[in-house]
């Protein structure tokens, strides 16, 4: 690819800068040897300018996990640990060797195997024993249907509760329901066939979860309505009812977005998204499904290039405005290259 001179003007500029910037970086005084407010502020400025006035001028809108740190929190790492250094995932890649050593002590030994089964009761009935003595009471008696009676079960709310905690907005209408009526919400569902080679006994799994393990997980996933027409959108809560004869999807529904003249992903066949909002309307179209429409989940990325050109490589999306303009402008990609469930 033949250099403009405008175009050489720039990347020598852009070199120029990322010298002294990463030689900063990586200087003692960040690393650990310690470095003043001042001297870290002056940095992190200097750091998130050669990314908006370098970087993006000469490759254009990029939005990347490297980027975004180096633009946005370089003054949140030096506030948070004093250097850099700590970020540094390095020992514990290095500590990752004496794993599988032993790993490979254990593997496929089945005597050891079973000693460290045994070895893990007796802890546990050990640590069970030293519990009921501090607090003078006889251990409960084992009830392993407990967790599954509250996993079951899940958790108890008014589907204006839903509506206002989940920012569903119609959420009543589509599913036929008052919005003083009771549902119950649980994390997930399991849909399809069950998978070799525990047939019968496992099943795929559809997550609607506001937390799981500490973080939100809402899949996408492609799927059937009524009228025999094939979606893709993003499951947002599971209901069902007491008696478990009752369960269904919320799913908040996208459609095909025109794909950007000479983008390598569309040229892919991944397949650019937006969300289904009626023209009069202000709402994302709301589908409730069942078990039986899920064809399959499906791995759905942000359109991290039209979001850099709006907003710019320091903003992540839990971080933008919820308006029904920024709703609009949403775009999203569909993942090919990810393995589908």
């Amino acid at each position: 690819m033949n250099l403009s001179e405008e175009d050489h003007h720039l990347l020598t500029r852009a070199l120029a800068e990322l010298a002294p910037v990463t030689k900063l970086l990586y200087a003692k005084k960040c690393t650990g040897g310690g470095i003043y407010p001042t001297e870290a502020k002056v940095l992190a400025v200097r750091a998130k300018d050669w990314v908006l006035e370098h970087y993006q001028p000469l490759l254009g809108p990029c939005h990347n996990t490297k980027l975004h740190r180096l633009a946005a929190h370089v003054m949140d790492e030096f506030r948070l640990r004093g250097n850099l250094y700590d970020g540094d995932t390095g020992l514990n890649e290095s500590l990752h060797k004496r794993v599988k050593l032993a790993y490979k002590m254990t593997n496929r030994k089945r005597a050891l195997f079973l000693e460290q089964l045994v070895l893990v009761e007796q802890a546990a009935h050990a640590l069970c024993d030293d519990i009921c003595d501090v607090e003078g009471d006889e251990p409960p008696p084992a009830r392993p249907s407990d967790l599954r009676r509250l996993r079951k079960m899940g958790k108890r709310c008014t589907v204006a509760e839903l509506i206002r905690r989940r920012d569903l907005p119609g959420l009543d209408v589509a599913l036929g329901l008052s919005q003083g009526t009771t549902v119950l919400t649980s994390a997930g569902l399991f849909f399809g066939d069950p998978t070799t080679p525990r047939a019968g006994r496992t099943k795929k799994t559809l997550r609607a979860a506001p937390e799981f393990h500490g973080s939100p997980w809402f899949d996408w996933l492609e799927y059937r309505t009524s009228d025999g027409r094939t979606h893709v959108g993003r499951a947002e809560v599971v209901l069902h009812n007491h008696a478990g004869t009752w369960q269904r999807v919320v799913v908040r529904r996208a459609e095909s977005a025109a794909a950007e003249p000479g983008c390598v992903l569309s040229a892919y066949k991944c397949q650019r998204l937006r969300w289904s909002i009626p023209v009069d309307g202000m709402d994302v179209r709301l589908d409730v499904i069942t078990a039986q429409d899920v064809l399959r989940v499906v791995v759905v990325e942000f359109d991290w290039e039209d979001l850099c050109s709006r907003h710019g490589p320091t903003k992540m999306p839990d971080a933008l405005p919820k308006t029904a303009a920024e709703v609009r402008a949403a775009r999203f990609f569909t993942n090919v290259f990810a393995p589908s469930v």
